[in-house]
């Protein structure tokens, strides 16, 4: 059943999909429509025009690594020599008696058996200029924390001395630098700190610090950052990864990424701004973490459920970037019909051409999108009926049909493996778990084609031994 917020279509399109069926296997549509030739009616009006792809456009998808501060950090040899020259101090929480909370020399630190430690084996310590003057600044990172609360300390020059001018918010077991560079276009250097804590209870935390005027300022974000630059501007995004995605089970095996971007203050949430990162990017990954757990399932699966619920969430992004006055139902059912016309007449070139259009006019429809899959599968384009069958699953991410279309399309690619388990997903979905199976013994039998004759072969032993049940 497709999810609720598809259910309501406008009439004309319900009157134009009533007629006929979908799946890859029946192409059939209503004696009707098939006898007919194109209309003048079922031209699409001079004045309508054709809306932009509401996908996001050609977005940038290079993933920036991280450097890790590589050639700013001051080698463990020379720690000693610098903390000599330029005494320096370092943050330490004292949760006993927060007012006792304060700066205390780097030479002075200690370990948890309250044994004083080299400085060497103490910290870590970069050396960057963070405010643009070419005097560089200093940021601490200390090696042993455990359960001695040093914080990560940026220290400025001022005359002879170093002193403290911030303390990282974050606190955590262990600390790594993760990145030194200009994120925002400021022409000056940024860096992003990492700290993590807990045996049992794991966690993650990650503080991004950039200078406005004369202040160092930083935000806390949850979990891992990574980088990239959509749009090619030289100003990062941040894609900020989060474990729990979803409330099932097993939700922490489920991770949701959020965008961030910069507004010239601060990093604000942009995800509806990128929403091609979602369904180009995000929505196939989740796809393929489905396609991964088929092999330990049986059954009803909350694993699988996890995962489909953060396919919508991903979708509800993608949809709240359609511009307002894109979805056109009438101009989708015209494009609709004459391209199922096309289809009937075996010219699937034509019938491609109509079924775009009509996809462009209601990207929110299910149905459109799974005729258009059947275009591209009479073709022989099996790599774009693949891309369009995983936007399908995307709309519908629980309907058999969009996974029977995944897995045909991996079929004809010769990808056995994928194919198999998109078949098993299937049947997870399929609301009669008998018809699920006869239908794939139907199509064993109609289709000539030996590679998917070979997948069916592999699919069908377990078809006898695995109790298939619907996920609900």
């Amino acid at each position: 059943m497709l999810p609720e917020r598809f259910s309501t279509i406008c009439k004309g399109i319900i009157l134009a999909f009533a007629l006929f069926t979908t799946g890859w296997n029946s192409l059939q549509a209503p004696k009707e429509l098939l006898d007919a030739r194109p209309r003048e009616d079922l031209k699409v009006v001079p004045s309508a025009r054709l809306p932009n792809d509401p996908s996001g456009g050609q977005i940038n998808f290079t993933d920036y690594p991280l450097n890790e501060g590589q050639g700013y950090e001051l080698p463990p040899d020379k720690i000693p020599r610098f903390i000599k020259a330029d005494p320096l101090v370092i943050w330490q929480d004292n949760f006993k008696d927060p007012s006792q909370s304060g700066y205390v020399s780097v030479g002075q630190m200690k370990d948890l058996e309250g044994r004083p430690l080299r400085p060497e084996q103490a910290i870590r310590l970069f050396r960057l200029d963070l405010d643009g003057d070419k005097v560089e600044e200093v940021v601490i990172l200390p090696n042993q924390t455990f359960g001695t609360s040093y914080r990560p300390t940026v220290l400025q020059r001022a005359g002879s001395r170093y002193l403290p001018i911030k303390v990282a918010d974050i606190t955590g077991d262990n600390y790594d630098m993760m990145d030194i560079r200009d994120l925002n276009g400021d022409q000056r250097l940024d860096f992003i700190l990492h700290g993590s804590s807990g045996a049992s209870s794991y966690e993650d935390i990650t503080e991004v610090f950039w200078q406005s005027d004369k202040n160092l300022n930083s935000q806390v974000f949850k979990q891992w950052v990574r980088l990239r630059d959509f749009d090619r501007s030289g100003v990062f995004q941040l894609l900020v990864d989060s474990i729990g995605g979803t409330s099932g089970p097993h939700s922490e095996w489920a991770g949701w990424t959020d965008i961030y971007k910069w507004n010239g203050r601060n990093y604000e949430n942009a995800n509806v701004e990128y929403a091609a990162y979602y369904e180009k990017e995000l929505i196939p990954e989740y796809i393929s973490e489905i396609l991964n757990y088929t092999e330990d399932i049986v059954g009803t699966t909350d694993v699988i459920q996890d995962r489909i619920a953060l396919v919508r969430k991903a979708q509800e992004t993608i949809s709240q970037n359609i511009p307002y006055g894109v979805i056109h139902p009438l101009q989708a059912a015209l494009h609709h019909e004459k391209g199922m016309v096309f289809l009937k007449q075996n010219q699937p070139a034509e019938a491609i051409e109509e079924l775009t259009q009509a996809v462009r006019w209601d990207p929110k429809s299910p149905e459109l999108l799974n005729s258009l899959i059947q275009a591209y599968l009479v073709e022989g384009d099996y790599e774009q009926a693949e891309v369009c069958s995983l936007k399908l699953i995307g709309l519908a991410p629980d309907q058999a049909t969009a996974w029977t279309n995944l897995g045909y399309t991996y079929a004809k690619q010769g990808k056995q493996d994928k194919a198999v388990r998109s078949l098993k997903v299937y049947l997870q979905f399929t609301l009669d778990p008998d018809e699920g199976v006869n239908y794939l013994m139907d199509l064993f039998k109609k289709d000539s084609d030996p590679r998917v004759r070979d997948v069916l072969q592999k699919v069908r032993p377990e078809l006898s031994t695995r109790k298939v049940g619907k996920v609900s």
